[in-house]
């Protein structure tokens, strides 16, 4: 009888949950034209635009939608450059069908109060695409050809400016740009891509040909990060920047099953720069992921350190292009190796040799009894082998697959391969073995190591 008094009771509170939902409003955007500052009384109807629709949500649970002929909406605000300001607990969804095109305007702006959530949409030729203080979910939408904002404090964030809580999931991020043309300070360009000062994720999303410019200075061209930033499953490629061509860190970063491919700066830190000694700040931890084919001309292709700690997991950290190696490490920097890495050149001073491509391993003999290695479970690398004999052959390279292949071809072989490849080779312990096995005796460094696994089918030595 007590129970079934209790199961009573709840029966107000759900009614009232039913009716706070009931309450939610769509408003569906029957126009593409824009008429600043927006009339809440055309929605619902059919003059109603975007901006009166974003007038109109204010109510947590809140949503906006687009009729089927709106596909395009170009912003043409008669009161200047007015952005689009978001209420608290509104969702805009496009659908994947709806573009919005900034005409050189500011994009939205969600407000330190505002939980917000845009799914759908792509935003270009923006000043500053998205704005957010608040809270803010952005999924499936592109960002592509926008530019950064300034205030008297550098030119900031082309595609996105963050100093709330953010949340960039299965997005594209694309030839965005932070241009510091102006009068000082203003003639600083950071994050062409992004601006983080808050507190941000970007998971399964790209960012590529995205840079950051200044007549004094260019930092972050994919991202420029003050905050904590977390990047996972995602791919930074061809951004650029003076400094931190894929990434300028200053705070806290960690990269993810990430991938930092083809980024450049012109000065320091083709992939990730990552360091601030004037604040004494700066963390940078990478975990699967890789870094290869960036380019600095002066120091860092892959990462620059120029404060705070580097920890380091089962990551390709490879020189690329350009004069500077793979690795500066700038003191009080200091890199923590926490296995399974891979270092195109030995500049990142990994503190176990078995993870140094450069470094040459012992004889079999003075590790293990070869019998003691036959017996051993290990990973067979088969397609290792066979793809890093094709490409050598493809290349016309004087050096084929057999005795001594160089770190060259076997990095290539790095680079091309599926990423299920990569993470059999990085389960690998594999620096420091050598193997007879008939008329071939293979020695030499990591990748050969990993090209040589074919032999018996096996990698030898140790495996996780």
């Amino acid at each position: 009888m007590n129970l079934s008094f209790r199961f009573i009771g709840l029966t107000p509170l759900l009614a009232l949950g039913v009716f706070a939902n009931a309450r939610a409003t769509t408003y569906t955007v029957t126009s593409s034209a824009d008429v600043y500052p927006g009339n809440a009384a055309n929605c619902p109807g059919s003059s109603c635009t975007l901006r009166d629709a974003t007038v109109a949500a204010g109510g947590v649970g809140d949503v906006i939608v687009f009729d089927p002929s709106v596909t395009l909406i170009t912003m043409t605000p008669t009161g200047g450059a007015n952005p689009l300001s978001l209420g608290p607990g509104v969702t805009i969804d496009g659908g994947g069908l709806v573009t919005v095109d900034g005409s050189g305007k500011f994009g939205f702006v969600a407000s330190a109060s505002s939980s917000t959530t845009i799914n759908g949409l792509t935003i270009r030729n923006a000043y500053t695409a998205i704005y957010n203080a608040g809270t803010f979910t952005l999924t499936n939408s592109t960002l592509s050809g926008n530019y950064g904002t300034g205030s008297g404090g550098g030119v900031n964030g082309g595609g996105i400016y963050n100093t709330g809580m953010m949340t960039v999931s299965n997005c594209i991020l694309s030839g965005n740009s932070a241009n510091g043309s102006g009068s000082p300070p203003d003639d600083i360009g950071q994050g062409g891509g992004i601006y983080n000062s808050g507190t941000m994720t970007v998971t399964n999303s790209t960012l590529s040909g995205n840079s950051a410019t200044g007549t004094n200075v260019g930092r972050g061209g994919g991202i420029l990060n003050i905050g904590t930033l977390t990047v996972t499953n995602s791919t930074l490629s061809g951004n650029s920047a003076n400094f931190g061509g894929g990434i300028r860190n200053m705070t806290t970063l960690t990269v993810i099953n990430s991938t930092l491919s083809g980024n450049s700066a012109t000065l320091n830190g083709g992939g990730i720069h990552s360091g601030n000694l004037s604040s004494s700040t700066g963390s940078l931890t990478l975990i699967n992921s890789t870094l290869s084919g960036n380019s600095a001309l002066n120091f860092g292709g892959s990462i620059y350190m120029f404060y705070g700690p580097l920890a380091t997991t089962n990551s390709i950290l490879d020189r690329g292009t350009g004069s500077g190696t793979a690795c500066t490490v700038s003191p009080p920097s200091y890199i923590t190796d926490n296995g399974g890495n891979i270092d195109s050149d030995g500049s990142c001073s990994l503190a176990q040799v078995r993870n140094r491509m450069s470094a040459a391993p012992p004889s079999i003999s003075a590790r293990w009894p070869t019998t003691a290695v036959r017996r051993r479970r290990c990973c067979p690398v088969r397609p290792a082998w066979r793809s890093t004999r094709s490409l050598a052959r493809t290349r016309r390279s004087s050096t084929s697959a057999t005795i001594g292949v160089p770190t060259r071809p076997a990095l290539d072989w790095l680079r091309h391969a599926t990423s299920a490849q990569q993470k059999r080779a990085r389960n690998c312990l594999i620096a420091s073995l050598a193997m007879d096995s008939g008329r071939r005796r293979v020695t030499g460094n990591v990748a050969s190591a990993i090209v040589y696994g074919d032999l018996g089918g096996h990698l030898p030595g140790e495996c996780l």
